[in-house]
């Protein structure tokens, strides 16, 4: 038998809700992402126009903080949609960085190839999600 300690440390969190709340999260992320990609083309290279070097430094963070997180969970699923995650945060980085001028930064496509990858780790999150709400209802 699985202890409440043991268990706490085999997913990232404790509670069906907190995974509601981060498939809210994602997508309200993803969602200006397919719209603005809704209003130019998809794969036409657009450097950030006002970058901001806070955007390398909280790209970094974020990088961090979510490949610390890999580390707390035995899930699939949310190994899968940190790591997701973190490339969109390195394609951001990236972007921000090219358009400071550097030329190993840019990324063809960039645009379209980070809102692929927040597609595919807000779906990973929403099954984690409804996997979490299985679990918690059959428990009951």
């Amino acid at each position: 038998m699985v202890t409440e300690r043991e268990n706490t440390a085999l997913t990232m969190f404790k509670h069906t809700r907190a995974y509601v709340i981060a498939f809210v999260l994602y997508v309200a992320c993803l969602l200006p992402m397919i719209r603005a990609g809704m209003r130019r083309d998809w794969f036409l290279y657009i450097p950030n126009e006002h970058p901001q070097f806070i955007n390398v430094i909280g790209a970094l963070f974020c990088i961090a903080f979510f490949a610390s997180l890999i580390k707390k969970t035995n899930s699939l699923l949310e190994k899968y949609a940190l790591m997701s995650t973190i490339a969109v945060c390195v394609l951001w980085m990236l972007n921000t960085l090219a358009a400071y001028g550097l030329k190993w930064a840019s990324v063809p496509a960039n645009f379209a190839i980070s809102t692929g990858i927040a597609v595919i780790a807000t779906v990973l999150v929403g099954l984690r999600a409804v996997q979490s709400l299985r679990n918690s209802s059959e428990s009951k």
